[in-house]
């Protein structure tokens, strides 16, 4: 059993024993009250209900000998049933399992029904919108008949599927801090090799007649060195190391200023529309790396639009709840400055989409990208306190959704406006 199983075991014995401690307190107090026996039970089973909601746990129990089962409610929402009109059976059990799981399940309780031990089994369930939950389930014997056979079995059933993308969200955001530090690293020790060869290569253009054959080769060895000098600058804003020099600025004239730059970039099939929010909040930002950001973002939108389309920046305010915040790894409660990159391209396959923010990592023909460009507005987002992410799907296009913090504009110090 791995680190992560054994720690959802644990998680639900805690739940269990939560619930049971909840069931004995109201019990006892149920007993301190005077409440008659009728209205102990349908309290226990109010509180019981309510538990198992908040916990996001099902339950059930099965009777071997006539082969039925009750499902909680709790139970019938995670698999997306109406207890109104859906009854609860074995077979609809095993019908709204996934297709790779259900043999693993079926000789999981076929060794329950038999008395042998068999502790929780991951799997996947088919909601009947058609979503794919991960669900944790385990079960005891908790009756027995006169052979010592069990007759009765009880478990639950644990949603974890929340827990577990919060887990993939965590494991890639450490994926890629370390490997920034790599790439920092490697970065600043190939700095220093630049600087010397730069350094060489004035010495060797003084030391040359004017006319000597010899420059053109030293041109070609500085436009090659200029190449790698712009690799590594990428590479430090990937690493977040890069010297800034943020300044409070307007997002809007942000955007206007460098749509100049833009439109001759992704050239007259591709249609570019602003949509500036009103009243946008000031962020504290470099120019020249939000400049960088919606470059990369733009060339790569251009690439996914070989036949035209339409590229869509707009900003506007936005305020980040808890909610949001805990399910995303990094990202900081509050008020942000959202900036949507959006593209009418052919959009990214869901298995490709884990990679579209490391280093190196392209889809374009050898010779046509450097997989820097995302890398890099990654680096450039989190340096400056920011979030980015993205929605994509093939043949709807590609959403870039940048959150910028808000900055406070000090008293009396108006926001820059960039012409």
């Amino acid at each position: 059993m791995t680190g992560v199983e054994l720690q959802e075991l644990a998680e639900l014995r805690r739940r269990n024993a939560e619930l049971e401690r909840e069931l004995a307190e109201a019990r006892a107090a149920a007993a301190a009250s005077g409440l008659g026996a009728s209205e102990a039970r349908e309290r226990e089973a109010l509180l019981l209900k309510e538990a198992e909601r908040a916990a996001q746990v099902g339950t059930w129990v099965w009777d071997l000998p006539t082969n039925t089962v009750s499902w909680s409610r709790q139970l019938f929402e995670i698999l997306g049933y109406d207890p109104a009109t859906d009854a609860a059976s074995v077979e609809a059990f095993f019908a709204a399992l996934h297709s790779e799981d259900r043999d693993r399940v079926r000789e999981g309780s076929e060794r329950s029904v038999r008395g042998l031990e068999v502790g929780p089994v991951s799997c996947r369930v088919r909601h009947k919108n058609g979503a794919i939950r991960e669900c944790l389930m385990d079960g005891v014997p908790i009756h027995y008949d006169a052979s010592g056979a069990p007759a009765r079995l009880v478990g639950t059933v644990l949603d974890i599927t929340e827990r577990r993308r919060m887990e993939e969200r965590l494991l890639q955001k450490q994926k890629l801090e370390a490997i920034g530090r790599l790439a920092g690293g490697v970065a600043h020790d190939f700095n220093n090799m630049l600087t010397a060869i730069f350094g060489n290569l004035d010495l060797a253009a003084r030391s040359l007649p004017p006319r000597s054959p010899a420059l053109e080769h030293l041109k070609q060895i500085r436009m090659a060195a200029d190449r790698a000098a712009g690799l590594t600058h990428q590479l430090l804003a990937f690493a977040r190391k890069q010297v800034i020099q943020p300044a409070i600025l307007d997002p809007n004239a942000l955007i206007c200023g460098v749509a100049q730059l833009l439109r001759p970039l992704v050239g007259g099939d591709v249609r570019l529309e602003l949509l500036p929010g009103e009243g946008v909040w000031p962020i504290r930002i470099d120019r020249g790396q939000f400049d960088q950001v919606l470059v990369n973002l733009a060339v790569n939108a251009r690439d996914a639009m070989p036949e035209g389309g339409r590229l869509t920046i707009q900003t506007a305010n936005v305020t980040l709840d808890d909610e949001y915040c805990r399910q995303r790894p990094g990202v900081r409660p509050g008020d942000h400055v959202e900036l949507l990159v959006t593209d009418t391209g052919q959009g990214m396959d869901e298995a490709i989409q884990p990679y579209v923010f490391e280093p190196f990592f392209t889809t374009k023909e050898a010779g046509k990208g450097t997989g820097l460009g995302l890398a890099t507005c990654h680096g450039i987002v989190k340096q400056h306190g920011g979030h980015i992410g993205f929605r994509s799907a093939p043949g709807r296009g590609t959403c870039f959704r940048i959150y910028l913090p808000r900055a406070a504009t000090p008293p009396g110090k108006p926001v820059a406006e960039i012409g």
